[in-house]
């Protein structure tokens, strides 16, 4: 399997290209994911309500449980996108199937094992008082979640490959997804950072100042969407640079 390096600018401007020529295309194979995710939220914050009402403080529980459908929906959402690009728009692809079977349970699993640090963040971040740590600067706080978030994320790009490999059904997606990012990593860290900076700016500034003078769900909905946004030109990006890495063409058009 050839190994092909990739222009990291080419490559992330291919994402927002195509993102914005074929936005019908994101629709039909996000608006299911984005549901779920929406549909998951607002049950786990009502089951959160029920329980506090009976005397019952489950805050990590509930946000443990927020993770976990988060991480569902966006794995059918990744899995439908690297599936269009890498094999082509079918009778297939097009259609987003709310199922677990092997390569949704591959996915979804890989996906739970790469959230496991921004749980141990969540967690250190609620559990932040009892080892005696100061939470009133908030500012300081949420610089601190940003840096380790930007760390994670940065150590994690290694395994980037891994996730098309399994939407496409390689033999050993783990090994040929580890070894096809090997001398990739400054790439697919600078594709990762000019895909999802936009993002990370402007949901910061949804939060910061538009929850001040814009109901708190309106807020939410909105930086969900603009999540799915990112993450979708994102998808594009690693798959057009897991195409040019292993030698090949994909079946869409520009």
């Amino acid at each position: 399997m050839s190994q092909v390096k990739f222009d990291v600018w080419q490559v992330a401007c291919f994402g927002y290209v195509h993102f914005f020529k074929h936005p019908i295309i994101f629709l039909r194979l996000a608006w299911k994911s984005y549901v779920l995710t929406i549909a998951g939220s607002f049950l786990v914050t009502a089951l959160q309500t029920i329980l506090k009402r009976q005397g019952y403080e489950l805050t990590v529980l509930s946000q443990a449980l927020q993770l976990f459908v988060g991480v569902v929906a966006v794995s059918y959402f990744g899995l439908a996108f690297y599936r269009y690009y890498l094999l082509g728009w079918t009778s297939e692809t097009q259609r987003v199937r709310l199922r677990i079977r092997r390569r949704e349970f591959l996915y979804i699993n890989f996906m739970l094992l790469s959230m496991v640090p921004w749980g141990l963040i969540g967690l250190l971040y609620n559990f932040a008082p009892e080892f005696g740590l100061d939470m009133a600067n908030k500012k300081l706080w949420t610089a601190i979640t940003y840096a380790l978030n930007t760390f994670m994320a940065l150590a994690l790009v290694r395994i980037v490959y891994i996730s098309p490999a399994i939407a496409v059904d390689m033999s050993q997606p783990v090994v040929q997804g580890w070894k096809l990012a090997e001398g990739a990593w400054l790439r697919l860290c600078g594709v990762w950072f000019l895909t999802y900076a936009p993002y990370m700016f402007l949901n910061a500034y949804v939060y910061e100042v538009m929850t001040s003078f814009v109901d708190p769900l309106i807020s939410s909905l909105l930086s969900t969407a603009m999540f799915f946004v990112a993450h979708g030109i994102s998808l594009l990006a690693m798959s057009r640079a897991f195409q040019l890495r292993v030698g090949q063409t994909s079946p869409v058009a520009g």
